[in-house]
């Protein structure tokens, strides 16, 4: 089943208002149906909280519901989630399963969304609403529900006939109410009668009693002491009529609270083991913020004292989870006052050991769910957060050093990928190693924020309040992330970047191409290289954590193959929230675990460890087609006698059957140096003194049919594709596609350059060749190819429409434009030191005489189907 918030797709979510609880609308799907509530939460969520559920009269709703009983006030100082559910048509199914179904998918999810404790969900309903209860009840709800309580409402049957376990249950109803008259309907006997099913052996009366934080007066009745501990209450009012009522409410949740589906031991047990890990996880902050240490010391203390308790002893166990119960309390109290307090941390000097990474997107990355107070704890001064921007709410100032705790983009955000990037990454570095994180992200932005490229004009296309995000970074997010990563590298290393976006730009195939231009542009003006600074790119929530934005997941695929050395981090396993687009807070904690995860493989390349044993060599990249000048990431992975698979690409030596052509870089990746092919060999040596190798081809070539170098959404979003034989562009009419470069290509010492179809293109495509840097510009040389196949371009001979003569040493852009949106299939394009005056093309010649080159003019002796040159003519072999 998904859930889904009721807010536009694009819209982040909105937290740490001025109440003491957070307020969302939810819609849930029951058996194809969608159902609705109001859900309530505390401000700083713990582990394991419990549920309760409120259902309404008839032709009533949540919202009177909430506004007359008053319950989800309670939420936050008793820590508990609230949810209002909304019956169809105002009404419930009282007489069938499908409102059953309803309050079973709600914990189902609630728990997956919040983590809500299962066995500690409780059951309110008014009116009609407590006619469900009771319709529930006698259906095997108490499977599910660990107390009831029924207000003013009535049953039509006798529903403790059919209990098969003990009800804990506690009915409220006013003596004055004039719908279901207690006189007619003797609600007080349906306690009477649970008490007997419980076997209850205790009873108290009191007349003229006061429900718990009530003036009100009325006649409570308790029987206890019942199977399992279960117990019955019901009070009648002397005031009030048929209307929810906010006097119940306090002794509502007293009465409920107590109980569990699980056993007492299984009870104490979890409060012990929340005990402990609370003294875990908080034991480094008590150095940090001092404010935490005398709660802190109580709370060890309560966890030393009942270590051993005897679970067989009722009363010692009671006591043990009283006192246990009440340290985590104040403990938890404690850290809720100090969870808005900043440490700063000044870095006087540059450290190279100080590792810093930033983080780039949009409502992922800059944080939607609510941080837990787990996510406050293991605070670590080997943890930084730089404030990009001021942050009032935790006394932050821009471009200071901080402790890491959530917030880290700006106020009102939650938390991150990057929260648990940076705790997993110092538990697995050396003591020596502190990493710190720069997050800049706005929640529904496109790709298109990060672009300084017309980022006036798409600020202004914005909703009032993207724009307000965006004023938070002066209206230029990239800007402002490179200017803070200027100021980071003042006291340590950049060694990646994270990005988390891609929603607002749901399937788009350019989007690599996009990220590719923001990524390339960051490295430029931080002077960063991709070897040392690789992306890392996250997965968007997936299909079967009811992910809406899933298919972008195949685009976000594809990055590697557009981006050297690019990683994706996987969202697999990662829980999704209650919209579809974002994750809970669990999902945070392993998704930015798993950043975590692909970052330590990156680390490990560099690595000279060869204690392993062998069984296997493999490179990630048997077949490499890179272009002249550029390089391509070395991977060497090792399979053990084990199966275990490492990463040994920096324990290993390298060759090259042609230095000339490819040669290895000290950061393991290639450079191109020349057009031609070589065969790498890598050779890894364990300490045993054992050797394997393995060996990968490398072609260089000044255009690669290969994706990731040919951009196909130079103008309009395009797709380039590759197979055996040629490689085919599509894109709209207009659009244009082709090989840009940031350092331009020095064609001077060529004489022409050749284009070759697989077949004559519908398309009717054009060739633009650019010695500037402008794709939209009116400067360049056109070609057309109309209906040809091929083409021999002068390249001392090309001229733009003003008649201006091509400088062909500095060529930035080789492109094709489209007149339609058939496709151009690119057999080859290539460079000759002279013009062939070759005009025929002969088709199906055989092809046994000697004499037959490649395009590149290299002797073939074995020929695949393509182009081929013989005599001076080209030939078509199929």
């Amino acid at each position: 089943m998904k859930l889904k918030l009721i807010l536009t797709i694009c819209l982040s979510f909105l937290m740490m208002q001025a109440h003491a609880y957070k307020e969302q609308n939810l819609e849930i799907k029951v058996n194809g149906a969608t159902r609705k509530m109001i859900c309530y939460t505390p401000n700083l969520m713990t582990r394991n909280m419990p549920l309760f559920i409120i259902t309404h009269g008839m032709n009533q709703d949540p919202v009177y519901q909430r506004d007359m009983d008053k319950f989800y006030l309670q939420c936050d100082t008793a820590k508990f989630v609230v949810a209002y559910l909304e019956g169809e048509g105002k009404s419930w199914d009282i007489g069938g399963s499908k409102d059953l179904n309803f309050v079973k998918q709600t914990i189902t999810d609630l728990n997956r969304v919040y983590g809500i404790d299962k066995n500690r969900v409780y059951w309110a309903g008014f009116s009609m609403g407590s006619m469900l209860i009771y319709h529930g009840i006698e259906n095997g709800m108490s499977s599910y529900i660990a107390a009831f309580a029924p207000c003013s409402g009535v049953k039509f049957s006798e529903p403790w006939t059919k209990c098969k376990k003990p009800v804990n249950l506690i009915h409220c109803h006013s003596k004055n109410d004039d719908v279901f008259p207690i006189g007619q309907y003797k609600p007080r006997d349906y306690a009477a009668h649970f008490a007997d099913v419980n076997k209850c052996t205790e009873y108290k009366k009191w007349t003229n009693a006061s429900p718990l934080g009530s003036s009100d007066k009325g006649d409570k009745e308790r029987w206890w002491n019942g199977t399992n501990g279960s117990e019955v209450e019901v009070y009648m009012s002397n005031t009030g009529g048929h209307w929810p009522s906010q006097n119940y409410i306090k002794e509502i949740w007293c009465f409920c609270k107590r109980f569990s589906l699980e056993s007492d031991a299984k009870v104490f047990n979890k409060v012990q083991t929340e005990a402990k890990t609370l003294v875990e996880e908080w034991a480094g902050d008590i150095d940090i913020f001092t404010g935490l240490k005398t709660n802190y010391n109580k709370l060890k203390t309560a966890v030393e004292t009942y270590a051993d308790v005897d679970t067989e002893d009722a009363d010692a166990m009671k006591t043990a989870k009283s006192k246990l119960e009440t340290a985590i309390k104040n403990f938890n109290s404690v850290v809720e006052s100090n969870m808005k307090k900043s440490i700063k941390v000044t870095k006087s000097e540059f450290d190279p050991n100080f590792h810093i990474y930033l983080c780039f997107g949009q409502s992922n990355m800059e944080g939607n769910a609510t941080p837990q107070m787990e996510d406050y704890s293991g605070a670590s001064k080997r943890f930084l957060m730089m404030a990009p921007v001021a942050m009032s709410s935790y006394v932050r100032t821009k471009n200071n050093w901080y402790v890491a705790r959530p917030p880290l983009c700006r106020d009102n955000t939650g938390l991150t990928p990057a929260d648990y990037f940076g705790k997993t990454l110092i538990k697995n570095l050396p003591d020596s190693i502190t990493v710190g994180v720069i997050n800049v992200a706005l929640g529904g932005c496109a790709i298109e924020m990060f672009n300084e490229d017309g980022i006036a004009d798409y600020i202004k296309q914005q909703a009032s309040w993207l724009q307000s995000y965006a004023k938070s970074y002066n209206n230029n997010p990239f800007r402002y992330l490179v200017n803070a990563g200027k100021e980071a590298q003042k006291k340590g290393v950049i060694k990646g970047i994270l990005l988390h976006q891609g929603c607002s730009n749901n399937t788009q195939s350019d989007w690599p191409q996009k990220v590719n231009l923001i990524y390339t542009r960051l490295l430029k003006e931080l002077n960063l290289s991709q070897e040392e600074c690789p992306l890392l790119v996250g997965e968007l929530l997936a299909q079967n954590q009811g992910g809406v934005c899933y298919g972008h997941n195949s685009v976000i695929a594809k990055v590697p193959s557009v981006i050297d050395g690019a990683r994706v981090v996987s969202s697999s396993g990662c829980t999704g929230a209650t919209d579809g687009l974002h994750f809970t807070a669990a999902g945070y904690r392993k998704i930015g675990a798993n950043y975590a995860k692909e970052m330590l493989q990156v680390l490990a390349r560099y690595s000279k460890e060869n204690d392993f044993s062998i069984r296997s060599i493999k490179a990630k990249y048997p077949n490499v087609s890179m272009p002249l000048n550029g390089k391509k990431s070395v991977f060497i992975i090792l399979t053990d006698q084990n199966g275990v698979q490492h990463d040994v690409t920096g324990a290993c030596e390298f060759s090259s059957s042609n230095p000339d052509v490819v040669k290895l870089d000290e950061v393991y990746a290639f450079s191109g140096n020349k057009e031609g092919d070589a065969v790498v060999t890598a050779t890894f040596t364990n300490k045993e003194g054992e050797q394997v190798s393995v060996e990968f081809n490398v072609a260089v070539r000044l255009f690669p049919l290969s994706e990731g170098v040919f951009n196909p959404s130079l103008v309009k979003t395009g797709t380039f594709t590759v197979s055996t034989t040629s490689a085919q562009f599509k894109s709209a009419k207009g659009g244009i596609g082709g090989w840009q470069y940031d350092t331009p290509l020095d064609l001077s010492g060529y004489e022409s350059l050749s284009v070759e179809l697989a077949s004559a293109s519908l398309a009717k495509p054009v060739i633009r060749i650019y010695d500037n840097n402008d794709i939209e510009g009116n400067s360049y040389f056109s070609y057309s190819l109309g209906s040809q196949k091929e083409a021999v371009i002068n390249l001392k001979e090309m001229k733009d429409e003003s008649g201006r003569q091509l400088d062909p040493s500095h060529i930035y852009i080789v492109a094709f434009e489209v007149g339609s949106t058939s496709a151009v299939k690119i057999a080859n394009v290539s460079v000759q030191g002279e013009a062939t005056g070759i005009k025929t093309l002969m088709q199906n010649v055989e092809t046994a005489d000697d004499q037959w080159y490649d395009l590149m003019g290299r002797r073939v002796v074995v020929m695949k189907p393509g182009i081929y040159v013989k005599n001076g003519k080209k030939v078509l072999v199929k």
